[in-house]
């Protein structure tokens, strides 16, 4: 998957930046310049013009060893609405198609 950044606005007025490591209905994993408590309500703001705003909560964050100011976190989406959904299976099989193709299977 190409690197798509982010912004992650959460708390009072507090943003991160980052990137999406991967990406499901369920969820998405990320890497980020905050750490970000546990159970923290997020916005994920992507770069790209694929995919809407999406809400969700941190479900893990750890400090990523040896990186300054570098996280790994997990976000579990929470009740997209339906443009978000939709948005999200779009990009999802927008991937795939890629990776797919990138394999030889298409």
């Amino acid at each position: 998957m190409k690197k798509i950044n982010i912004q992650i606005s959460y708390g009072q007025d507090k943003k991160s930046t980052g990137y999406i490591l991967d990406i499901t209905y369920a969820g998405i994993g990320i890497i980020c310049s905050k750490n970000i408590p546990i159970q923290e309500k997020v916005c994920i703001i992507p770069k790209s013009r694929d995919l809407v705003r999406l809400n969700g909560k941190i479900v893990y964050c750890m400090k990523i060893e040896g990186l300054k100011n570098k996280y790994k976190a997990g976000v579990k989406f929470a009740s997209p609405t339906k443009k978000q959904a939709d948005s999200l299976i779009n990009f999802i099989e927008k991937i795939n198609r890629r990776e797919f193709s990138r394999l030889g299977f298409i």
